[in-house]
C-alpha cells in the first residue's frame, strides 16, 4: 500500500478514513503549516500527498508557495490538491496550478472512485499512458491492473476531454458514446486527431453502418471497436497500436500569443464553434463566443406605437423552403452557447415533431393559450438538447386554439423568461396570429431557396407586408437555404427577385438532414458545414440584438 500524507481539517475525518482504506496514512496534519514542518524533518517521505485547500490560509499565493515547498521536500511524491468550488472556477488561478504540475480536483461531491484515483501511483514511465473517456467501469477496472498500461486520468464528461488530453499528453485515448455531455463526438474526434495521440473509439451498440461511424473514420480515428470487447482483446489493441505509432501528419495550429503557448487546462479560450476565417473546419469544445444579452427585460419602440420584443426572432416564408429546419438548427446554435432559447411552433404541422422527435400528442401551446400561469410550465425539453424550451401543439387541434390576446401574452412571457425566442410561422402569413407575431417580433428572418418562382412569390408578399406597415425593412433579413455552388439559378438572380441581399447561406446537406430526422436531433450536429453556418447566423443575430439602441426598459 502507498504511504500517504493527508492535509485535511479535523472535520474531514470521514475523507481521511476513506483514504486509509486505499493506502497507509503515515501522517495527518490539520494545517499546511504543520505539514510543512513534518515534511522538512521526516525521513519517511510519503509517496502521495493529498491536501485540501480548506486547510490553508485561503490565500492563493500561500497555497502555491506550499505546493512548491511540498515538491521540494517530498521530491518524487504524487501531490493531489482539492480546491474549493470558488477556486476551481478561477481560470487565472488554474493556469498557475497547471504550471506547478500537480493534480487538482474540485473538493465537492467526493466519491470512492475519486479517492481511488487520488491514491493510485503513476506506473513506470515506459508504460502506455491512457486517458479513459468511455464511462465503462467494466473495462476500466481490469485495465488498471494490467502491466504496461497506465490510466493517467478518467474523464467523466465530454466537455473537458480535450483539456485533459492537452494536459496529460497520453499515448492512447479510449472514447465511447456512453461518455455523457452535450458536445458532439465527431467534434471531439477532430480535436484529438490534431494531437499526437492514438484514438480508439468503443462504438458499443452503434450500428457499423451508422453515419457516426462513417464520420469517425473520416476524422482519422485509429481503431473502432464494435460491441463490448474482451479485456484481453482491448489490451492487445492498445499495445499494438502504441507499437505502430502515429505516422499520420498532425495539423498544428500556429500559436497566437505567448499565453496560448504555455499549455495547461485553460491554455486557450475554448469555443464550441469553428473559426470561420480559416479554411480548416476547426471545431472546439466549450461554449461558442456568441455575445451575451444586456439585462432583461428590454423592448424596442417601433413605428406607429407598436412595441416590438427585441429578442423575438420570427422565421417565415410563404413557400415551403425550410423554415422549421432553420428554426431548429438556429435554436441549437444558441443553446449550445449556453443561451436559454425558446421555440414557439405556430405551423400546425408535424415539422417540429419530426426534427426533434417530439411526442405526437405534445400540445403545450394549446394548454398555455388556456392558462394564465408561466408559459414555460407547458414547454417540452428535448432530451439531447440543453437550454431549449419547445412550445408546440398537437397538429390535429387546428386554428381554433389560437386567440390574439393569449398569443401576445405568451410571446411577452417567453421574451422575459428566455434570452432568445424563435417563432416558426406557418405558410399562411395573412392569418391573424401570423400578423400579430410579425408586429411583435424584433427581427424577421425570411427563408429563401434555389427556386426562382419561390423568390418572386416572396417578393410580392414582402412588398405587401411592408406597405401595410406590418414589418420594417431594416428588421428583415434573408437566409438562403440549401445553397449549392454552381447551381442553375445563381444566388444573384434570387437576390434580384426578392430585392434583398442573401448574407447567410445554409449549404445543401441532404444526407445529414435525413440522418438527423432518423435520430430526431438537429442536422447541424451531423455536419460541420451546417454547424459553421448556423453559428455564424446566431453570432450576427445576437450582435444585432445586443447593439440595438432603440429600446426602452420595462419595469
Amino acid at each position: 500500500m502507498s504511504r500517504i500524507h493527508c492535509i485535511f481539517e479535523k472535520a474531514d475525518e470521514a475523507i481521511v478514513d476513506a483514504i486509509r482504506k486505499n493506502g497507509e496514512v503515515i501522517q495527518w496534519d490539520y494545517t499546511f503549516g504543520t505539514a510543512m514542518r513534518f515534511l522538512a524533518s521526516t525521513e519517511e517521505i510519503p509517496e502521495i500527498i493529498i491536501a485540501s485547500e480548506f486547510a490553508s490560509t485561503g490565500k492563493k499565493e500561500d497555497l502555491l508557495e506550499y505546493i512548491e515547498r511540498m515538491k521540494r521536500d517530498a521530491k518524487g511524491a504524487k501531490i493531489v490538491i482539492l480546491l474549493s468550488p470558488e477556486r476551481a472556477k478561477d481560470r487565472e488561478f488554474l493556469l498557475e496550478m497547471d504550471a506547478t504540475g500537480v493534480e487538482y480536483y474540485p473538493a465537492e461531491d467526493i466519491y470512492l472512485e475519486d479517492i481511488k484515483k487520488w491514491t493510485t501511483i503513476r506506473k513506470n514511465d515506459n508504460d502506455i499512458k491512457v486517458v479513459f473517456a468511455a464511462n465503462m467501469e467494466e473495462l476500466e477496472e481490469p485495465l488498471r491492473v494490467i502491466r504496461g498500461i497506465d490510466i493517467v486520468e478518467t474523464v467523466f464528461e465530454r466537455e473537458v476531454i480535450v483539456d485533459v488530453v492537452e494536459r496529460r499528453k497520453p499515448d492512447v485515448v479510449l472514447l465511447s458514446p456512453r461518455l455523457p455531455g452535450s458536445v458532439d463526438l465527431i467534434d471531439i474526434a477532430w480535436e484529438l486527431k490534431r494531437m499526437d495521440v492514438t484514438l480508439i473509439f468503443l462504438a458499443d451498440t452503434i450500428d457499423p453502418q451508422d453515419l457516426t461511424i462513417q464520420r469517425m473514420r473520416e476524422q482519422g480515428v485509429d481503431e473502432i471497436i464494435f460491441k463490448m470487447p474482451k479485456i484481453g482483446e482491448l489490451e492487445d489493441i492498445i499495445k499494438n497500436r502504441k507499437k505502430k505509432g502515429n505516422n499520420k501528419k498532425v495539423y498544428e495550429e500556429p500559436q497566437e500569443n505567448e499565453e496560448a503557448s504555455k499549455g495547461g487546462l485553460f491554455r486557450k479560450a475554448m469555443h464550441n464553434i469553428p473559426k470561420i476565417q480559416v479554411s480548416v473546419p476547426k471545431i472546439q469544445i466549450n461554449k461558442p463566443s456568441i455575445p451575451a444579452l444586456p439585462k432583461r427585460p428590454r423592448r424596442i419602440k417601433a413605428k406607429k406605437g407598436i412595441t416590438r420584443l427585441d429578442n423575438v426572432i420570427v422565421i417565415f416564408s410563404p413557400n415551403p423552403s425550410g423554415k422549421t429546419f432553420v428554426s431548429v438548427n438556429l435554436a441549437a446554435a444558441f443553446a449550445n452557447a449556453g443561451i436559454k432559447t425558446a421555440i414557439l411552433d405556430c405551423t400546425r404541422n408535424l415539422g417540429l415533431h419530426t426534427w426533434l422527435n417530439l411526442p405526437l400528442e405534445e400540445d403545450g401551446l394549446s394548454k398555455a393559450l388556456q392558462e394564465t400561469e408561466n408559459v414555460l410550465d407547458f414547454s417540452y425539453q428535448p432530451k439531447l438538447l440543453h437550454n431549449i424550451e419547445v412550445i408546440t401543439q398537437d397538429p390535429g387541434i387546428g386554428a381554433a386554439a389560437f386567440q390574439g390576446k393569449q398569443l401576445g401574452k405568451i410571446l411577452t412571457d417567453l421574451s422575459e423568461s428566455c434570452d432568445v425566442v424563435i417563432v416558426d410561422l406557418g405558410l399562411d402569413i395573412q392569418s391573424e396570429e401570423a400578423l400579430q407575431i410579425l408586429q411583435k417580433g424584433g427581427y424577421m428572418l425570411v427563408i429563401g431557396d434555389p427556386d426562382y418562382h419561390h423568390s418572386v412569390t416572396l417578393q410580392l408578399v414582402m412588398d405587401e407586408l411592408i406597405e401595410k406597415g406590418i414589418i420594417e425593412l431594416n428588421r428583415v433579413h434573408t437566409v438562403y437555404n440549401r445553397y449549392i455552388d454552381g447551381m442553375k439559378v445563381p444566388i444573384s438572380d434570387v437576390e434580384a427577385a426578392t430585392g434583398m441581399g442573401m448574407k447567410w447561406r445554409i449549404p445543401e446537406a441532404t444526407k445529414e438532414v435525413y440522418e438527423s430526422i432518423r435520430h430526431g436531433i438537429p442536422a447541424s450536429m451531423f455536419s460541420i458545414d451546417l454547424k459553421k453556418s448556423f453559428v455564424l447566423l446566431a453570432q450576427d443575430l445576437m450582435e444585432m440584438i445586443k447593439n440595438d439602441e432603440i429600446y426602452e426598459t420595462i419595469s
